[in-house]
């Protein structure tokens, strides 16, 4: 039987690869950001400790004294060592009023950090994924993008593209879960069509996760079961997901909005006691080929929020975390 936990408390520790003082005790801070604005997208870390932030930033990047390569940077990944020396820095933007957008980070134990997210551009104007790859023209992309841990570009692909609708946003990049090994799944939205230089077709409008290996070469997809009455911004409150590499089964969390319409895992709907004041949080469950196997969700008169993906642990015990209101 898996077990749920609801944490309701943040609980700070410090890596014991680092550290052999009092872990209560306060270890190092980075600070940084853009001027205009600034968001923390997502976090991780690697076997050695190093640490990752993906971050959206506006205008004059300043990340730990670091600067950006100029006034198109609008995505930073970094990284720093397990005792808070800087190691690297990547900035993803674009010229004009091309834009590059993250969704999610992750990490293997083989020295893969990846992250994925959405592009689009318009004429001549060009995205740019530091000096490592550019991209010229109108559309509408989504992308995977891998550096080794020493922030050595390894490869970049851009599994969807529409060149006719810069404005396209029918398929959507939502998140990724790495396996040790580097088995890549791409959490997204997609719609009928063929994907990635035709490696494969999708013939139902669905949530999917992709499988790719290490080299980013296509190996198989899984469509979940879940349904959405598609509306916009309904991606944002079910883009929380994870994978537990030891049995294959798949999570996603997040909160229900009743207004955007339906949100079913199988047979069961989520439910809420008022559309437009109670988001209730949910989690479901899929088995490795995308089957649901359960859904829970918070009480329905009662709003919840889960921030994050889920968090699974070697007993396959998962974790989410969040709060309420």
């Amino acid at each position: 039987m898996k077990k749920i936990y609801f944490l309701l408390q943040i609980l700070l520790a410090s890596s014991v690869c680092c550290y052999a003082q009092n872990q209560s005790s306060w270890q190092w801070a980075k600070r940084g950001g853009g001027l205009s604005g600034d968001n923390m997208l997502d976090m991780t870390t690697d076997k050695y400790g190093n640490v990752y932030a993906l971050t959206f930033n506006i205008d004059s990047i300043d990340i730990d004294g670091q600067t950006g390569l100029g006034s198109g940077d609008q995505i930073s990944l970094v990284s720093w060592d397990c005792n808070g020396n800087y190691r690297w820095m990547k900035m993803f933007g674009g010229t004009g009023t091309a834009s590059v957008r993250a969704a999610a980070l992750a990490t293997d134990t083989l020295g893969g950090v990846y992250v994925t997210g959405a592009v689009h551009s318009y004429g001549t104007d060009a995205l740019y994924f530091h000096t490592d790859t550019t991209i010229t023209g109108t559309m509408a992309g989504l992308y995977i993008i891998k550096y080794s841990s020493a922030g050595v570009f390894q490869w970049f692909k851009m599994p969807w593209k529409n060149t006719a609708n810069v404005t396209d946003d029918t398929a959507a990049s939502l998140n990724l879960s790495v396996s040790p090994n580097g088995r890549v799944f791409w959490y997204a939205y997609l719609m009928p069509g063929s994907y990635d230089g035709n490696a494969f077709s999708i013939s139902q409008t669905k949530y999917y996760a992709v499988e790719y290996n290490a080299s980013g070469v296509y190996q198989q997809k899984h469509m979940l079961d879940m349904n959405t009455t598609r509306h916009a911004g309904i991606d944002l409150y079910v883009r929380n997901f994870n994978r537990d590499y030891q049995n294959g089964r798949m999570y996603v969390t997040g909160q229900y909005y009743r207004s955007l319409g339906i949100l079913s895992f199988g047979s069961s709907s989520v439910v809420s006691a008022d559309s437009a004041n109670i988001f209730p949080m949910f989690i479901a469950a899929f088995d490795s080929l995308g089957n649901n196997l359960w859904m829970k969700q918070g009480n329905d008169s009662f709003t919840a929020s889960v921030e994050g993906r889920p968090a699974i642990d070697d007993d396959g015990h998962v974790y989410i975390a969040g709060y309420s209101v």
